[in-house]
């Protein structure tokens, strides 16, 4: 799972998301423009070098907007499950339930992971 972005402050990047959406911020044009507005918002974003190029899309309430995850991140992150690895969930889940996440078994985790893709793949996050 060594491919994928990395966020520091959630809660900095979520308030960046918002200045997007309601126009007080303009929107990141180029990959190198996301990681810029990313540091000046302490964001602590790391991006590995796999990456090349960004596409934005601003959702609208009368579109479904399917967001597919890369195939082989779901595979790597399913073989890392089967194999016992923990869940990734990010650090302020723990703020959330304020405990750790609770033992799972390999079923329940992949799972879990299933039913994360299907609220990120439709989310609105509104």
């Amino acid at each position: 799972m060594n491919n994928r972005i990395r966020v520091t402050d959630y809660e900095a990047f979520g308030k960046l998301i918002k200045k997007w959406v309601k126009g007080q911020e303009p929107v990141p044009k180029s990959l190198d423009d996301f990681k810029a507005q990313a540091a000046a918002h302490n964001v602590g974003l790391v991006v590995p070098n796999n990456y090349k190029g960004l596409v934005v899309t601003h959702r609208t309430a009368d579109v479904v907007n399917l967001v597919l995850p890369v195939a082989s991140m779901v595979i790597d992150t399913e073989v890392e499950l089967e194999q016992g690895g923990a869940y990734p969930l990010p650090p302020f889940y723990d703020d959330l339930y304020q405990s750790e996440p609770p033992a799972m078994s390999k079923q329940k985790k992949l799972a879990l992971h299933a039913k994360r893709i299907a609220d990120y793949t439709t989310g609105q996050c509104g």
